[in-house]
């Protein structure tokens, strides 16, 4: 169970991510939790800072190599009129190859991520997510209802 629970924090973390607008040619420097929502509050260590800013930059890299001019400029108006990130996706009309691309990127940046974060940073992500959500949608609530179920679940302690 703990490896579901992992893995749907990984996901949500590298998703915030993604969406998260970084000027990559120019290496703009923005604080850690200006391009990772979901770490606000988390104690990162300076060497994950690193590799977690590494990460960033490498993932948005991989993106805008999958996408056109036109499908960048799509996706980012519709995060901009307040769609989430999946009307985002749906907007931009991707073929099979660009999601089986994109879903690529996400895998491998998943695996990347979940070498980096301890247990205790993986509960505070969640907890922040929880907190995004606390007021939106009742489809959003049953998704943190569905973490937290895992998150409950995932950390008992073993009755062995």
């Amino acid at each position: 169970m703990k490896t579901k629970f992992s893995s749907l924090v990984i996901k949500s973390v590298v998703i915030s991510f993604a969406t998260t607008p970084v000027n990559i040619q120019t290496h703009t420097y923005k604080p850690l939790a200006d391009l990772f929502p979901l770490l606000v509050g988390t104690e990162i260590f300076p060497e994950q800072e690193e590799h977690l800013v590494e990460l960033h930059h490498e993932i948005r890299f991989q993106i805008n190599k999958i996408f056109t001019p036109t499908q960048q400029s799509q996706f980012e108006a519709t995060l901009e009129e307040g769609g989430n990130f999946r009307d985002a996706f749906c907007a931009m009309n991707l073929s099979s190859q660009e999601q089986t691309q994109l879903r690529r990127v996400f895998q491998l940046s998943c695996i990347k991520l979940a070498n980096l974060l301890t247990p205790q940073q993986e509960i505070k992500i969640l907890q922040n997510l929880q907190d995004r959500y606390r007021n939106e949608s009742i489809k959003n609530k049953e998704i943190v209802k569905l973490l937290t179920g895992l998150l409950e679940i995932s950390w008992q302690p073993s009755t062995v």
